[in-house]
């Protein structure tokens, strides 16, 4: 897939009002039905390109990272979610561009990068599929290589408890309890090459141990 396979999503300053709505209204929904505990979003630096590396658990796993943020974030959402019309127009309001299931090729990476040098905040989840007990599986390098290649902090982001509240097969969440944490940025050390600094992003997410219940 190239980049002009796919529609960009709507420009910051035109989805910036639907972008506060719609937060402040799935807040809401996370914190009451779902009873959501957001931390640690301050961390996320507020001008410049910034990658979100999250581990995967449920289909609202996009949102639940990406409107805790204060700007609006790109997602790379699979192709499929966009064959309903009235989703699909929904889910660009929200900055999702749609890319091939088979996932981070060289033209995904390319519409990635893209984003980053405008300066915007991509949402990616590294492992690629979503988890089915909940434990962080591996992670593919395509992070690590758009972090070096756009010179982007990586904010490592560890969502826990949805594989209670919305698994797989599922088509829709249970009442439950989650917890989505954003760690301390990172960012490539002079001399350290992109498979040693996928292991560093990779560990910080598995750090971000979810509280004691």
């Amino acid at each position: 897939m190239d980049r002009g396979s796919s529609a960009p999503p709507v420009p910051p300053e035109r989805v910036s009002l639907r972008f506060r709505i719609g937060r402040i209204v799935l807040s809401l929904l996370f914190r009451t039905y779902l009873r959501v505990d957001i931390s640690g979003e301050e961390s996320v630096p507020e001008a410049g390109p910034v990658i979100l590396a999250s581990n995967h658990q449920t289909l609202l796993d996009p949102p639940m990272v990406g409107l805790h943020v204060k700007r609006p974030p790109v997602y790379l959402a699979r192709r499929s979610l966009f064959r309903n019309r009235l989703f699909a127009r929904f889910i660009r309001y929200f900055g999702a561009v749609p890319i091939d299931r088979e996932g981070p090729g060289v033209g995904s990476l390319r519409l990635a990068l893209h984003f980053l040098e405008e300066g915007r905040v991509v949402v990616l989840f590294p492992e690629g599929t979503r988890s089915a007990d909940g434990t962080v599986g591996a992670f593919r390098p395509g992070v690590a290589l758009l972090a070096k290649k756009a010179r982007a902090p990586v904010v490592p982001v560890r969502i826990a408890g949805g594989e209670r509240v919305f698994p797989k097969g599922k088509r829709f969440p249970r009442p439950g309890r989650m917890t989505v944490r954003f760690g301390t940025p990172l960012r490539i050390e002079p001399g350290e090459d992109a498979r040693a600094f996928l292991v560093r992003i990779r560990a910080a997410v598995v750090g971000l141990t979810p509280p004691a219940r």
